[in-house]
């Protein structure tokens, strides 16, 4: 039975949250640009996009595990 390499866990963890945080960050610019081209005074697509980034990341994270 081979052993595990220390980093590969850390490699692991490590591309899951850089991943999250790209997947949040692009939807919430996302929604930025959309509420600055339709010019909407209440920021009602960047906060869609912050919510459907949590909700894409974490869903991503349970696949992933």
């Amino acid at each position: 039975m081979q052993k595990k390499a220390p980093l590969s866990d850390y490699g692991k963890y490590s591309s899951i949250a850089i991943q999250m945080a790209a997947i949040i960050t692009i939807l919430t610019f996302g929604g930025n640009y959309l509420d600055k081209i339709l010019a909407i005074k209440f920021p009602v697509f960047t906060l869609i996009g912050v919510f459907l980034g949590i909700f894409t990341a974490m869903y991503y994270i349970i696949k992933k595990l």
